[in-house]
């Protein structure tokens, strides 16, 4: 079962957005997938993060094998609500 989240977050450019005013900063919604393994919970779950590339497709084997020993996975995508592709 997968269920799509959303959450909200900011995205400061400089440690002084952090120290002087986070919430000054625009806030943007950032797009998660919350995958359940099969069974009754409660369930342990892993907070999937992707690298500077992004999500590529052989990293839903990672998701799976997870799901497979009974967690859940929180898929998070940071880059598609900021329109990023990629950071290198």
């Amino acid at each position: 079962m997968v269920e799509r989240l959303q959450v909200r977050s900011r995205s400061p450019f400089e440690i002084h957005h952090i120290l002087t005013g986070l919430e000054k900063t625009p806030e943007i919604i950032v797009e998660s997938e919350l995958f359940l393994p099969e069974g009754e919970g409660p369930f342990g779950c892993v907070i999937a993060l992707h690298g500077s590339n992004g999500w590529a497709p052989h990293h839903q084997d990672h998701v799976n094998g997870w799901l497979d020993a009974g967690l859940a996975v929180c898929k998070v995508n940071s880059f598609t609500s900021r329109s990023i592709d990629s950071t290198v």
